[in-house]
């Protein structure tokens, strides 16, 4: 496998102190994967590097462009298309009784799981398509691979007061951390993020690849999250993207359609974000984590379509 880093057109932003990093630092040569340090995992996002425009009536111009103005055209947007109110939340219930009905037909289903005991993965599962192939892929995996216990729990939010459906989480253990790989690769080849659990915080994790596009698109950014408090702090240069080097601001669009609008620390090589502005994306990702109707997308490795 050639040594040649295919991440070059991708960006890390450290999001515990704010630093561009390059990709080339996580890269890992034998997989063809980023890999993020232990404590660690990437979400892929979309970045806008473009000075911001700024209103003035009916026109709109850009303060660093002389003669930019243009005059602002409303587009109407079309309402996305949904499936009739309710389905989601039939779905998750039937879903989750006959996964319960199967498992205990088994005597593999418990209501108190042992993740410690290790040899665990967790599936998550919170959009509508992923649902409907739930129970095909768990009894896939059920068939293929020796279990120990399954249990699982209905994801719950407050909507207007009152608690809605939003999702099932699953717990598969197995008898072995190879077996443990095997499940997690056939969820994965079926488009869901499976990641192992346990108790063992040196022990690097089995979790589900994401895939980010083999572009070069400039916009294209991954965000570096800590995902354990006692994770040490990275140690990579920052570096100071040339497409940045004529921005004023940034803006980063999250999953779920969040917006966090960025300023740089002071200077001209913009290598790094203001101190305030780090704190605000931070508390954004932990909102966004919180919010059990979005499922973030993030894991400890990186690979290309």
């Amino acid at each position: 496998m050639s040594n040649a880093n295919p991440f070059k057109s991708h960006l890390v932003l450290d999001v515990n102190t704010g630093n561009f990093v390059e990709a080339a630092v996580f890269y890992d040569p034998q997989t063809g994967q980023l890999v993020a340090p232990p404590g660690y995992s990437f979400v892929p996002t979309t970045a806008d590097y473009n000075a911001p425009k700024m209103k003035w009536g009916e026109f709109v111009f850009n303060p660093l462009m002389p003669d930019s103005a243009e005059k602002i055209t409303k587009t109407q947007q079309r309402p996305q298309k949904r499936g009739a109110y309710g389905t989601k939340q039939k779905m998750i219930t039937s879903t989750h009784q006959r996964l319960m009905d199967e498992f205990q037909k088994r005597e593999l289903y418990v209501t108190e799981r042992h993740e410690g005991s290790g040899n665990t993965l967790r599936v998550t599962v919170k959009k509508a398509e992923l649902l409907r192939q739930l129970y095909d892929t768990t009894i896939q995996v059920a068939d293929e691979v020796d279990l120990v216990e399954v249990s699982m729990h209905i994801l719950e939010r407050n909507q207007k007061n009152k608690k809605r459906k939003s999702g099932i989480t699953l717990y598969i253990q197995t008898t072995c951390k190879e077996d443990v790989r095997l499940a997690v690769n056939m969820y994965t080849a079926d488009g869901f993020k499976a990641t192992e659990v346990g108790n063992d915080a040196d022990e690097t994790k089995i979790t589900s690849p994401l895939t980010v596009k083999k572009t070069a698109d400039s916009n294209s950014l991954l965000l570096l999250c800590k995902t354990e408090e006692d994770a040490k702090n990275v140690k990579a240069k920052s570096i100071s993207p040339s497409d940045l080097r004529h921005s004023q601001k940034m803006s980063v669009e999250l999953q779920g359609g969040a917006t966090v609008h960025l300023n740089f620390a002071k200077g001209t090589n913009r290598k790094k974000l203001d101190k305030r502005s780090t704190e605000k994306l931070q508390k954004k990702i932990e909102e966004v984590n919180s919010d059990q109707s979005i499922s973030l997308s993030k894991s400890t490795s990186i690979t290309l379509d």
